[in-house]
């Protein structure tokens, strides 16, 4: 038996557990046909002007996970998103099918240095072949996807630096 002066307390743990778990999770809504897709987790670091923010973003390095992406995702939590690594510079292009999120994008060049910041928006058209592509104006090793707006309201821009973990490279 709980006694009555711990009662109120656990319930304030478990609604600040929900409240947390709830904020924070990557929701994805995938249609019928559409198979499911893992990612593994890598630890990002994003360094301006002495300061250093790390994150722990869903890695995309192979082929198929570059190309989902963020699709069908429902919901990001504040500090979430997707890490893009590739094993050589590209200049490849990203697009918005079938995400619900708006999105910025910073582009990074071998030396960790963003070197572009895109504001993608969704695409809602039925004819893929529609949607925006959006192409950094330099080549780049990586990029990461965050919901609209983080990048600016944490300071982070062009000329900033992002290190990627050890072990979190593609091979």
């Amino acid at each position: 038996m709980v006694s009555s002066g711990v009662l109120p307390l656990l319930r304030i743990c478990a609604l600040l557990a929900a409240l947390c778990g709830a904020a924070s999770a990557i929701r994805w809504s995938y249609p019928p046909g559409v198979p499911e897709m893992a990612f593994s987790e890598a630890v990002v670091s994003l360094q301006v002007a002495g300061r250093t923010l790390s994150l722990e973003l869903l890695r995309a390095t192979s082929g198929p996970q570059q190309q989902r992406g963020l699709m069908y995702v429902t919901a990001l939590g504040p500090d979430q998103g997707m890490v893009f690594l590739n094993p050589a510079p590209t200049r490849g292009a990203f697009w918005m099918a079938h995400t619900e999120i708006a999105l910025d994008i910073v582009f990074f060049g071998r030396s960790g240095r963003i070197v572009d910041l895109l504001h993608m928006q969704p695409c809602r058209h039925t004819h893929l072949s529609l949607c925006q592509l959006y192409r950094p104006a330099h080549r780049y090793l990586g990029a990461i996807e965050m919901r609209l707006g983080w990048f600016a309201a944490h300071g982070f821009g062009m000329g900033s630096r992002v290190r990627v973990a050890a072990g979190a490279q593609p091979n």
